[in-house]
């Protein structure tokens, strides 16, 4: 079920910082969805996200968001996929915000530089361009504290299992100014975004994203999903986009179709 009603205060803090994401696309019609994750705080080390997109290319479509959103007693970041070109290629994307540096995985041809140039919406991101995407492919992105340092990496359909493995493919470190403390999950987001007005040319995606675990050292936790998902700032109907959490509250589909086409 959509809720389109009043957001508590927590969620709307959540969703203020969320809208400093320096590639938001303003007055997108669609909206974005935001599910919130029941995460338990106790000096944990470690997140993962996972994440399994199903999209086609597309002349009418931008691309989309799928981000974990999460935090530190510090500091606040992201990391997800993201489509552009028509959707004809993708991104791996991890930010931290008001970080201090940065050094990708230049091997595997990952970069990172800063962005913003506000106080508020500043900081640094490690990324790949024109990452081959497998659609229906299930990917796990981690990131783990080291001392003060966010390190994010990325496996992909070896590891089923919660045991994160050290055969992955590591995205990059980034640099915080102090020690850093207990990460945390708070949210996915997904945002599926067009260059033309209009509810009924909504892009056809389905994004499946599983509960987050966390991690204190080798030790893993699940998490589930707040049963309250919410699309937020959409002019659509459900006729348009529906997003459902699975009964157990550990999966969350978002589903978008057009009911035109040009």
């Amino acid at each position: 079920m959509l809720i389109a009603g009043l957001l508590s205060s927590t969620r709307i803090c959540l969703l203020v910082w969320l809208s400093l994401l320096s590639l938001e696309v303003h007055g997108n019609v669609l909206g974005f969805t935001n599910v919130d994750v029941l995460y338990q705080s106790a000096n944990y080390t470690g997140v993962r996200g996972v994440f399994q997109l199903m999209q086609g290319k597309s002349k009418i479509n931008n691309g989309l968001f799928n981000f974990l959103y999460f935090a530190t007693d510090e500091t606040k970041g992201v990391i997800g996929l993201i489509s552009y070109a028509n959707s004809s290629k993708y991104q791996v994307q991890f930010s931290i915000w008001n970080a201090v540096g940065a050094e990708p995985n230049r091997q595997d041809k990952f970069v990172c530089n800063a962005f913003g140039d506000d106080a508020n919406d500043q900081g640094y991101q490690c990324y790949k361009e024109n990452f081959h995407l497998t659609q229906n492919g299930k990917y796990h992105l981690d990131v783990e504290l080291e001392n003060s340092n966010f390190v994010g990496y990325l496996s992909y359909r070896h590891y089923e299992n919660k045991r994160r493995s050290t055969n992955r493919t590591r995205i990059g470190t980034i640099k915080w100014s102090g020690d850093l403390h207990n990460i945390v999950p708070l949210a996915y987001r997904t945002q599926n975004y067009v260059d033309r007005q209009s509810c009924l040319l909504a892009n056809e995606l389905v994004a499946v994203n599983w509960a987050p675990i966390q991690y204190k050292g080798i030790m893993a936790e699940d998490t589930r999903f707040d049963d309250n998902p919410q699309l937020v700032y959409s002019n659509c109907t459900s006729q348009n986009i529906v997003i459902a959490v699975s009964a157990r509250r550990d999966i969350v589909v978002y589903f978008s179709r057009p009911t035109r086409h040009l």
